[in-house]
């Protein structure tokens, strides 16, 4: 765990947590799923890209 404490709020990193660690079993079966879509990735991609990583407030 790193705290990470700058001009802005402070971060709580948790480098060894994995994000699998914390998908739900029935969200991990959709995705799965869905990556079986013949460009699923491509048009997933296409879409998150109009929208910012992260809100800035």
């Amino acid at each position: 765990m790193t705290i990470v404490d700058g001009d802005g709020p402070s971060v709580v990193r948790f480098p060894d947590l994995s994000p699998r660690a914390y998908e739900h079993p029935v969200d991990r079966g959709a995705l799965a799923t869905l990556r079986t879509v013949p460009g699923f990735g491509e048009v997933l991609k296409a879409v998150a890209g109009f929208f910012p990583e992260r809100g800035n407030g």
